[in-house]
């Protein structure tokens, strides 16, 4: 496997991915309830805990992203997806994360897991962004259609507006 057949944003991309999965099995919430000697704690794949699977989701679909990208460095023939896809990816795994982590639940401690799931999926949205700006895309204002290319130009503005 040549891995130098990867372009930067690849191997940002690819990395972030897999740390994210690692990251969903380790503890995401925790309860800690001395009182009556119970002490609990739930990861990304509990969804009846942490809510509807948002976790496994992007953890599969990161490491599909990435696997679509490390295949072709490996020989193998692979279906090649546009750069605004990986980017959308990324950017909505990295936004649903970080909003699983802000809004959290009443009673539960945010487990390291979570923690590392959103800074893997922020190097995974970055990774997929460098990738779609290096093969000429550009995020600008005067995009009109409505397609996966202004979408992910409007999470990635929401992520990278200055105030």
């Amino acid at each position: 496997m040549d891995l130098g057949k990867l372009s930067k944003g690849g191997k940002i991309f690819a990395a972030g991915a897999l740390v994210y999965l690692i990251a969903s099995f380790l503890t995401w919430y925790s309860i800690d309830l001395p009182e009556i000697g119970i002490s609990l704690s739930a990861n990304a794949w509990e969804s009846q805990v942490v809510g509807f699977g948002w976790g496994p989701l992007w953890a599969i679909l990161l490491v599909v992203g990435a696997v679509l990208l490390v295949l072709p460095a490996a020989g193998v023939k692979a279906p090649t997806m546009q750069p605004a896809v990986y980017l959308l990816v990324g950017a909505l795994s990295f936004i649903f994360t970080l909003l699983r982590l802000l809004i959290g639940y009443d009673g539960l401690d945010s487990g390291f897991g979570l923690y590392l799931a959103v800074v893997a999926a922020a190097a995974a949205a970055y990774g997929a962004f460098a990738d779609f700006t290096a093969g000429g895309g550009k995020l600008d204002r005067k995009s009109t259609r409505l397609n996966s290319q202004s979408l992910a130009y409007l999470v990635c503005r929401l992520l990278l507006e200055k105030k």
